[in-house]
């Protein structure tokens, strides 16, 4: 999968539950244990090329929204939280414990647009673009990542939708 080729990735999830829990989202060239995104709040990063959604109870000040994040050839990584629900939308833009949401990130040479959208698929606020968000001829793979945090019980990810494609080379 690479930038290049127009590659996408939507998925429609629900969480068990919202706390004391990491969720990735996306792609990244990195598959390590601790996630692309090793803190958000710093930002630092495992990935070199990365682009996702994050949602992450560790990070500060924004522990209740998803966060895109991206970082491009090993740079410095950067994040931007999903802003807050306008009285126009039907649902916020945080995870509800039980409820499906579609997460999407698509990329187009090294540019990254993230998109939300609620249980019923209606589009949540504006699209988040990062224009260097990764290189677009980096291989990278599609990434869903759950982590627990200290002291929590298993967190479950459930996918009902899973779609990946990217133009043919």
């Amino acid at each position: 999968w690479k930038g290049d080729n127009n590659c996408f990735a939507v998925a429609r999830i629900t969480l068990s539950a919202i706390t004391t829990v990491k969720v990735e989202f996306g792609f990244t060239d990195s598959f390590a244990d601790a996630g692309a995104a090793l803190v958000l709040a710093t930002p630092t990063a495992t990935a070199d090329d990365a682009a996702i959604w994050v949602f992450d109870t560790d990070d500060t000040p924004t522990t209740d929204a998803w966060q895109t994040f991206s970082v491009k050839d090993g740079g410095t990584p950067q994040k931007e939280a999903a802003a807050e629900t306008t009285s126009l939308e039907t649902a916020p833009k945080v995870p509800v414990a039980g409820t499906y949401q579609y997460v999407g990130v698509f990329l187009e040479g090294n540019q990254a647009m993230f998109r939300l959208w609620d249980e019923n698929g209606r589009k949540l606020g504006s699209d988040i673009v990062h224009t260097t968000a990764i290189e677009g001829g980096t291989a990278v793979g599609p990434w869903l990542f759950v982590q627990n945090r200290a002291g929590s019980i298993d967190r479950l990810v459930t996918i009902d939708y899973l779609m990946v494609g990217q133009r043919r080379t």
